[in-house]
């Protein structure tokens, strides 16, 4: 099984609508991965992208500064599966006496990736799954596909 790493190329939120949506893209390729996500995890990717400072730490800003304080940093994260429409991935977490890997939703992982400045892999497996259609829809109002969904679609709200 291959990782393919990625980058995040898009995150679009609508308030209103109470969407989010976080698209992921191979480096040196062309697959896309959408991947839906609750406001807050997409609120929390698009602060840490922007480089942002709140005032207040926010969820994984305070779990990147627990991480820290016990010497422990994010190596890597992996979307490694796709089952009935819900993605699953892991987060290697590393320290002086070793690392592991820990189950994590991806919107999370991804979240504190981005703070730490982590590699996201995808396996090519589960890039095989999404394109064969084992995804949620990956367009507002169920029709068409990730191509052909419009940039404006989320309105002033995209990141």
């Amino acid at each position: 099984m291959t990782d393919i790493r990625v980058s995040i190329e898009k995150v679009l939120m609508d308030p209103v609508a109470g969407s989010s949506l976080l698209i992921l893209k191979e480096e040196g390729g062309e697959r896309k991965l959408p991947i839906w996500v609750g406001q807050p995890e997409a609120f929390s990717i698009a602060v840490a992208l922007e480089k942002a400072v709140l005032p207040r730490p926010m969820t994984h800003d305070l779990t990147m500064s627990l991480l820290r304080a016990l010497g422990a940093s994010v190596a890597w994260v992996r979307v490694h599966d796709l089952k009935d429409g819900v993605y699953y991935a892991w987060i290697r977490i590393e320290h002086d006496r070793g690392g592991f890997e820990a189950d994590a939703r991806p919107s999370d992982a991804i979240a504190l990736a981005v703070r730490e400045g982590a590699p996201v892999f995808v396996s090519d497996d589960v890039f095989a799954k999404a394109q064969s259609g084992e995804q949620p829809q990956a367009s507002v109002g169920g029709e068409g596909d990730l191509e052909s969904l419009s940039e404006d679609v989320f309105g002033k709200y995209k990141m």
